[in-house]
């Protein structure tokens, strides 16, 4: 398995569903090139789930888009001399940076050319202080009495602002009163930087990183919003991945949103679900044979009459 690759996918494969488990399917076979593939259409389809006829039309696609390679045994066919393929890992790679650098570009916060500026309201004339005979006052406009700009309230809605401090009437020998500190922080603080991880958890941090990825996807496709993540969730993701294996917990996370248990279904696949059934959860995928509430009853009801007929031809001295 290569983790490197299975991370690329998920990082920038734009595609989702079958065609998504498809290609993690081939990063989960190929080495850290993207060579030493060589997988037959019915090992595809078991691994992803579907028949062998659409895994053919899936891998077909992906030789048409670029992302896979026929570098050798082009025909294919028995056993033993299936066809040898090359993932294309520098353009996975090139669709995860681009996907990064969508993720970190920096947000242009100028407001546009057309916001108008906030409406000056000139005080009443009736709370304009004296002049006490020397002179009229500067005309409250786009300058205070002092010279300098006035600065626009930054409340959005707010359309009224305080006259500005006329520095022309400070007593003399009293100290003219400090101006108002702004309300926000005018340069944002810098992103603190992440702490590196422990080199024994990278393989770790990288499948549950996976894991994540992969139920999200499956969630956000089915209920057509994202999953809620938090610490509680986090805990969870790293557990199953800890119960299940670093492999197939993303193929597993993805393949039980889709289950038709009435259960999951009523609890809209919550991850504790996830979790609390995980080995059962993962026994299901492997065999395919889903077990929902129906199914159990009838099996437990059939197990109950097998061992009374069991009986009864024991006490016969039969067998079944």
């Amino acid at each position: 398995m290569s983790i490197k690759v299975m991370s690329l996918v998920w990082e920038g494969f734009p595609a989702s569903g079958s065609e998504m488990l498809a290609m993690l399917a081939l990063a989960d076979w190929c080495n850290d090139e993207g060579g030493s593939l060589h997988p037959s259409m019915k090992a595809v389809a078991e691994k992803i789930r579907v028949s062998e006829k659409q895994a053919r039309r899936i891998i077909h696609a992906f030789e048409e888009t670029g992302y896979l390679k026929v570098v050798g045994n082009a025909n294919g066919g028995a056993p033993g001399t299936t066809k040898q393929y090359q993932l294309n890992v520098v353009k996975l790679k090139a669709l995860a940076d681009e996907a990064a650098a969508q993720k970190t570009a920096p947000v242009d916060v100028t407001p546009p050319a057309s916001v108008t500026p906030p409406m000056r309201v000139t005080p009443p004339f009736d709370v304009t202080p004296p002049t006490h005979g020397r002179g009229r006052l500067p005309p409250m406009g786009g300058e205070g009495s002092h010279g300098c700009p006035e600065t626009p309230p930054t409340g959005g809605s707010q359309t009224t602002s305080e006259p500005p401090m006329n520095h022309q009437l400070t007593v003399r020998g009293t100290a003219a009163p400090a101006e108002p500190e702004l309300p926000f922080a005018v340069a944002k603080a810098p992103a603190p930087q992440q702490a590196q991880a422990p080199p024994g958890e990278t393989a770790l941090q990288a499948a549950c990183r996976a894991t994540w990825a992969a139920y999200r996807q499956a969630y956000a496709d089915r209920y057509g919003a994202a999953p809620v993540r938090n610490q509680k969730v986090s805990s969870q993701v790293k557990q199953f991945v800890q119960r299940i294996g670093y492999e197939e917990s993303p193929l597993v996370a993805a393949w039980f949103v889709q289950h038709p248990g009435s259960y999951y279904v009523g609890r809209m696949h919550d991850l504790g679900c996830l979790l609390s059934d995980a080995e059962k959860l993962h026994t299901e995928w492997v065999t395919g044979r889903v077990m929902t509430a129906g199914k159990a009853r009838q099996s437990d009801r059939t197990g109950t009459t097998m061992a009374a007929l069991a009986e009864v031809l024991a006490e016969r001295g039969e067998s079944l």
